[in-house]
């Protein structure tokens, strides 16, 4: 279920500029937009979930001027050994 919900949402538009064999492709995304955000959290599970819920807000419209973002994939998430400064 959770592979078919991940391959239904939208990605940026590509082409694909060439193939460099062993299933590498060189791409050429259209511009789009990208919003991100840095959280603090005693864990990479609570960090995830605090730092999804501030984002999933701003592309709902919890911003300004309020305006709506499509939610795409895909959503990438990382943890800074220096204590997420940054």
């Amino acid at each position: 279920i959770a592979y078919r919900t991940a391959n239904a949402l939208e990605r940026p538009s590509y082409s694909v500029v060439r193939q460099l064999g062993g299933g590498v492709e060189l791409r050429r995304y259209s511009p789009y937009l990208i919003a991100e955000t840095s959280v603090r959290a005693d864990s990479m599970r609570e960090a995830s979930g605090k730092g999804f819920r501030e984002v999933a807000g701003y592309v709902f419209g919890k911003n300004r001027p309020a305006t709506k973002m499509a939610m795409t994939a895909p959503v990438r998430m990382s943890s800074d050994p220096r204590g997420g400064v940054p």
